[in-house]
């Protein structure tokens, strides 16, 4: 049990769940707040932009990596819901931000809305949420062999 986890659930495009946890602290930290700060949230990114973002996200996330505690992803379906549900259960996080299209369908007691935060450091969580979501929902549906392949890579 991690009493100072923070955790961001993002669903990407209906197929992708991502799940990230942070401790508080290491969100506060100047030095995680510098990388972080080069991500952007993903609808925002220029449409002749993306595809070099996304090309360069896993460089991005490989520098975060060793601030992370948890770091899950899910192809969606009835049973991922129950599977982040049960994570987030074990895990026990201080809250859990989760993505305003299955608030409702996450039954951890402390959670958020993600159009409801407000915090800085929290934001930045919530786009390394978005981007991890993005980034392996068009490896499903571009590449889906290297899908699992990268999975080994990410997750935590």
């Amino acid at each position: 049990m991690l009493e100072d986890l923070v955790v961001a659930v993002d669903l990407s495009g209906g197929s992708v769940i991502a799940v990230i946890g942070v401790r508080e602290y290491v969100l506060k930290h100047p030095a995680f707040s510098r990388i972080t700060s080069m991500l952007k949230y993903y609808r925002e990114i220029g449409g002749g932009k993306k595809r070099s973002y996304i090309r360069a996200f896993p460089r991005r996330y490989m520098k975060l990596k060793p601030y992370l505690e948890v770091v899950k992803i899910y192809t969606y379906s009835r049973d991922t819901i129950n599977q982040v549900n049960e994570l987030l259960h074990e895990t026990c996080p201080s809250v859990a931000i989760v993505d305003d299209r299955i608030f409702n369908t996450i039954t951890y007691p402390k959670k958020v809305q993600e159009g409801k935060v407000s915090k800085d450091y929290l934001k930045r969580l919530v786009n390394l949420a978005d981007n991890l979501a993005n980034y392996f929902r068009m490896l499903l549906k571009n590449n889906p062999e290297r899908f699992q392949e990268e999975l080994k890579n990410f997750e935590k």
